[in-house]
């Protein structure tokens, strides 16, 4: 039943495992945040000033009109075979001839259930993809020349950064995880250093490679480093990412958690153990880098964002935490496989969280959809049917306290899912009201307070509109739509 995969059939498993994974994506057909107004054919040099450039230019290939048209899931569907084909080469790259059950153990590259936050995008999460997929052709390229050895790595580094460069991240924790598989294997003391050289210096090379490159066009300042106290900042800033990571912790999944940490924490210990005995004082050295692995593997949950100067916390800059999910599988695949090897199938319960959150998302973007539709019929109704909303010069979108209670047919997911707001980066500015009402001239004004401040002024201005959701206020030669908190939903008894 565990039988050796041929190269056909991993690669099988991974694209009907990655496909299933994206199904409730492509379902729900959410266009959400940037994708907007992608959507409407902005496509200025967005991409190319965030150093991004191969965004751009996978796009304009795409579309062959040289703009961003929306084909939307053909990038995702082509990002899910590249992503197969990768890790089916990742799977014969560990085990030689990968079995079913070791397979499931990569699948958390894919399955991790921050990835949402980045697949949610429909313009950037399959090149985010891509991104993974040159991370992977890094890590595991191997040649006879030297040169070849270290070029090719740093050049698929290079790109997977210019795709995103959060990948830096996905890259070095691949590092660390190769080098815990060479110690579990007992590989030579000699040959494992050796290894961390090579990698370090292609991740040398592919940040001066890019640097060289697609940095040199990038104009935003979010990148800067950090001011002030670095290291103060650095802690508060990880303490935010591992309270972040804790949210997928629930009473229902703690078990879970419980089972496989304690398994892949023994394993890694005797990992260690037999590593030592087999080579004794030449075992020194590896085992410090081995110990290092961790606070590294930690580090690069967020990695490079926590140095950003405007550092953003969400879901889609966490693609570490996919790694070390991945070396948790790996660690207890090969402690349960000596204790008995049908015990390795237990890697389905994990995997099968990870799908249930997915199948549970896709329903929360179904029905934000369904609300942003319906608020945006609402408003374009009393915009386009009252002719006292018609004299403005400017209509202003100010957002509002939007929070999970404006979506009732999710509210019990986002309740008992406490991670699915994060994952979904629920905020006024995410409910993309002003996008959808360009044709009435509304202008998105989320980002700032000031028809909130002027409506705020007694006697400044004029309700003209009440509506269950919204206002829409008259302040001076403006319109002002402004949200109404909304009350907890509280189901019928």
């Amino acid at each position: 039943m565990n039988r050796p995969l041929t190269p056909l059939q991993t690669r099988l498993f991974f694209l009907i495992a990655l496909l299933l994974f994206v199904l409730p994506f492509i379902l729900a057909d959410f266009p959400y945040v940037d994708d907007n107004w992608r959507i409407q054919l902005r496509n200025g040099p967005e991409w190319r000033e965030q150093g991004r450039v191969l965004t751009e230019v996978f796009y304009r290939l795409l579309t062959f009109s040289g703009s961003t048209l929306n084909l939307f899931p053909l990038p995702l569907l082509i990002a899910c075979c590249a992503a197969a084909w990768a890790l089916g080469d990742l799977a014969r790259h560990c085990f030689g001839a990968p079995r079913a059950t070791q397979c499931l153990a990569l699948l958390p590259l894919w399955f991790s259930p921050f990835w949402l936050g980045n697949l949610t995008y429909q313009y950037d999460g399959p090149t985010m993809a891509l991104s993974l997929v040159a991370v992977i052709y890094a890590v595991i390229h191997r040649s006879r020349h030297t040169v070849l050895a270290l070029l090719v790595p740093a050049l698929l580094v290079a790109a997977a950064i210019a795709f995103y460069q959060v990948a830096l991240n996905v890259f070095v924790a691949l590092c660390c995880l190769e080098l815990v598989r060479a110690v579990q294997r007992r590989e030579a003391p000699e040959q494992a250093l050796r290894r961390v050289l090579r990698q370090g210096v292609q991740l040398l090379l592919g940040c001066v490679l890019y640097y060289l490159t697609a940095y040199q066009l990038v104009t935003t300042t979010r990148h800067a480093g950090l001011g002030g106290d670095v290291l103060t900042i650095l802690w508060q800033r990880l303490g935010e990412v591992f309270h972040s990571v804790a949210l997928l912790i629930t009473p229902g999944n703690l078990w879970l958690w419980v089972l496989f940490g304690a398994l892949a924490v023994v394993g890694y210990g005797l990992g260690a153990l037999a590593y030592g005995r087999a080579y004794r004082r030449r075992a020194l050295l590896p085992l410090v880098v081995y110990g290092a692995t961790l606070p590294v593997l930690a580090f690069c949950v967020a990695g490079i964002t926590l140095l950003f100067s405007d550092f953003i916390l969400e879901a889609r800059t966490l693609m570490g935490l996919a790694v070390v999910l991945t070396l948790a599988l790996l660690l207890a695949h090969d402690l349960l496989e000596r204790l008995q090897p049908r015990l390795t199938w237990l890697l389905v319960l994990p995997l099968l969280w990870m799908l249930s959150l997915a199948y549970a998302y896709g329903q929360i973007l179904s029905a934000q959809k369904a609300f942003e539709r319906g608020l945006a019929q609402e408003l374009h109704h009393d915009l386009a049917s009252r002719p006292e909303l018609r004299q403005f010069k400017r209509i202003l979108w100010t957002g509002g306290p939007l929070e999970a209670t404006w979506l009732p047919l999710a509210h019990k997911t986002l309740e008992q899912l406490p991670v699915m707001p994060f994952i979904l980066a629920l905020s006024p500015g995410n409910f993309m009201i002003a996008e959808r009402l360009l044709d009435l001239g509304v202008i998105d004004d989320s980002d700032s307070d000031t028809c909130t401040q002027r409506v705020a002024v007694p006697g400044a201005g004029v309700r003209l509109v009440d509506n269950l959701f919204y206002d829409i206020w008259a302040v001076g030669e403006d319109g002002c739509i402004i949200m109404k908190p909304h009350q907890p939903w509280i189901p019928f008894e």
